[in-house]
């Protein structure tokens, strides 16, 4: 499966950079310093504009090497002096762009944005906003879209703002059947970086009962797992509300595709065991790490489960879309949004393609098992235009990763109306609509990224923060989601507007359905 492949990549590589902070802040009485119990860290640097200190590289778990390597993360280590989060290195969790190594294996840092008001007015609390990044869990990091300073000029009141690393690629997603290789290791990483931020955000002045989780695509993956976690049983979450960004995640059709994978990542590290790649020189391992996932890619390695989450039938006990429509996920979270672009498939997809190639096209993304094939091609037939074969293609890839997570999420919460839960749903339908084309509209003004027009950017800002520091309050004239209704927020190029969840029109809930039902999981 290479749905997340090599266009992907071009969503996040150009934010993945070194992540070493302004120097010669390491020694400044002036920037504050917050005692966590196991190392007293200092902020790096102090935005004038924004009036927020930045704190860098605060370590939540661990060094994840030698025999914590392929392992679940660890507590943090206790550390001496005063840190700053000065490495001189790049803190990006180990990845590759095609023709480089990037990043490291020490990498479980997270940044904490900290507004100047959480010094100034002890007695009130502050909302925190928690970004999991996107890259289709091979690539990204914690600063890849750059820094919120849109999100800080959008709002009207004071938030603090959490980004977190996760390890990627055969580091945190492989899953071989060996006891001594812990499975969904970017998951738990996810996971404990969460479990930090509820522990430690109160030092920083946080609201701990006003907390929001926001990823896109792999980043609103991790955060939908985190929600079906354990089948919505054991350590409650941190977080009352979230925003699922076109949350994705590949199914596993077989989990006998795990093997390919890890035979290839022991044969490039020149391992037979998990124990040898333990005792490995790191860059060894990265090396393995890229050319396995550049294999994967490729499709040199047939068909394979991909380096993604899969079921572990304990911290993810069955797929995500069957454990939402089960009513099995954590309840303290009171709300979430969810949102879809409107073509998220087109990304993926060759506009060329021909209805001849379709099958083909399935089996190589997907399963190669004929008779799966076969159902999604009856279940998304061409329309007989010269553009059918494409479109069929977008909405077949599209709604097997992205559309029907978001739908299922937003029916999920909807149904918890009585016990105080709410879901809401936005299209995002400005120019291509395809996967990701969001981004660039949460992160405008000091991500990485540029828009056509600030003026929609600035209103989708607007209702990511508002939504932050207010809850559902804040959506007033955003109806809240339910099958009956199933209304969204649309942004298209003119604004802002009400209309039906398209994918929430019958033919669309039907496909969710049949995926769910008679795909995902059936080999």
């Amino acid at each position: 499966m290479q749905f997340l492949g090599h266009l992907l990549t071009s969503l996040v590589f150009v934010g993945v950079v070194s992540a070493v902070p302004a120097s010669g802040h390491g020694g400044s009485s002036g920037l504050p310093v917050v005692d966590l119990g196991y190392v007293k860290h200092q902020a790096a640097e102090y935005n004038e504009t924004a009036g927020v200190y930045v704190y860098r590289n605060i370590r939540f778990a661990a060094p994840p090497v030698g025999k914590l390597r392929l392992k679940k993360p660890q507590p943090p280590l206790r550390e001496s002096g005063i840190q700053n989060g000065t490495y001189g290195r790049s803190t990006s969790c180990a990845q590759t762009n095609g023709t480089a190594l990037l990043g490291d294996e020490d990498c479980l840092f997270l940044d904490i944005y900290v507004p100047k008001e959480s010094y100034s007015k002890r007695g009130k609390k502050i909302p925190v906003l928690a970004w999991w990044f996107d890259g289709g869990y091979v690539v990204g990091s914690k600063e890849a879209p750059g820094a919120p300073w849109g999100l800080y000029e959008a709002a009207k009141e004071p938030f603090i703002f959490v980004t977190a690393n996760y390890r990627l690629g055969a580091l945190g997603f492989i899953a071989p059947p060996d006891p001594d290789v812990d499975t969904n290791i970017g998951l738990h990483d996810t996971r404990m970086a969460m479990e930090w931020i509820g522990k430690h955000i109160s030092k920083f002045g946080a609201d701990t009962e006003k907390m929001t989780a926001i990823g896109l695509s792999a980043g609103a993956g991790v955060i939908m797992h985190a929600i079906v976690s354990y089948g919505g049983k054991g350590p409650k979450l941190p977080f009352q509300q979230a925003i699922l960004q076109s949350p994705g995640w590949v199914p596993e059709a077989d989990p006998a595709g795990r093997i390919p994978l890890w035979e290839a990542f022991k044969a490039n590290t020149g391992c037979a065991n998990a124990t040898c790649i333990r005792s490995l020189p790191s860059m060894v391992v990265q090396a393995a790490n890229a050319l396995t996932i550049g294999q994967w890619m490729s499709g040199a390695l047939g068909s394979t489960s991909g380096l993604y989450p899969v079921v572990d039938g304990d911290y993810i006990p069955d797929f995500p879309v069957k454990l939402l429509a089960e009513d099995k996920f954590h309840k303290e979270i009171k709300s979430i949004i969810s949102s879809s672009s409107r073509h998220e498939g087109g990304l993926y997809v060759p506009t060329n393609i021909t209805n001849a190639q379709f099958p083909t096209f399935i089996g190589m993304q997907y399963s190669p098992n004929a008779t799966i094939i076969g159902m999604i091609a009856e279940a998304y037939p061409s329309d007989g235009s010269i553009t059918g074969a494409y479109r069929r293609a977008v909405e077949a890839v599209g709604d097997l990763i992205f559309n029907c997570n978001g739908y299922w999420l937003a029916r999920a919460f909807s149904a918890e109306e009585e016990a105080g839960h709410s879901s809401r749903r936005y299209m995002f339908n400005i120019g291509p609509a395809i996967h990701g084309s969001d981004l660039p509209y949460t992160w405008n003004q000091g991500g990485v990224y540029t828009v056509e027009n600030a003026t929609l950017a600035r209103m989708h800002q607007e209702l990511i923060v508002d939504y932050t520091l207010h809850g559902d309050c804040a959506l007033d004239g955003w109806p809240e989601w339910s099958e009956d209704v199933a209304k969204a927020m649309w942004l298209n190029g003119t604004g802002l507007g009400v209309d039906k969840d398209y994918y929430a029109w019958a033919v669309n809930v039907d496909r969710c359905e049949f995926l769910k039902d008679e795909i995902i999981g059936k080999g």
